[in-house]
């Protein structure tokens, strides 16, 4: 019986893809199908299949795991982060509103590249918010969502992208 940790993953993994600051390198073992890590404009950062497959991932920034393939994408994911820096779990969004280091967000659905139905917002504290602007595409960095803090926002190119 997997922990209610390894369930929660499993969860998040069936419902799309996921933006994440990276901690550390990762260990990936895809057992089916083939999978990309993508950053921030589309960009393959590397390839991993077909299955079975061990690949190694060195990124230490924005990424996304991406099914590259028509079928089933399953894997394994070995985090090596180091204690005081773990691998977040980030929200994408549309800009609606900014006030100084608050901003506003409509969440996005990245299986759609569209706002979330029914629409979703979040008010954020960030480090930094320089250069975005209401209407912006953007990624969180280093989301705090406890805090509703995050050291800041990366413009996207497109939605989720």
């Amino acid at each position: 019986m997997p922990s209610s940790e390894a369930a929660s993953a499993w969860s998040r993994l069936a419902e799309g893809p996921q933006w994440h600051t990276a901690g550390g390198p990762k260990v990936l073992y895809v057992v089916e199908g083939n999978l990309t890590v993508e950053g921030p404009g589309g960009q393959t950062l590397m390839a991993c299949g077909p299955a079975p497959k061990l690949c190694f991932s060195p990124h230490k920034d924005l990424f996304f795991f991406r099914n590259a393939g028509q079928g089933l994408l399953k894997f394994v994911v070995i985090a090596m982060d180091p204690s005081a820096i773990p691998t977040n779990h980030e929200d994408v969004g549309q800009v609606v509103a900014i006030d100084g280091q608050r901003i506003r967000l409509a969440l996005g659905d990245l299986r759609t590249s569209a706002l979330s139905i029914p629409r979703q917002e979040i008010e954020l504290t960030v480090a930094a918010a320089s250069n975005v602007a209401v209407g912006d595409y953007v990624v969180t960095r280093r989301l705090n969502e406890k805090n509703h803090a995050a050291e800041g926002v990366v413009k996207l190119s497109q939605p989720w992208q």
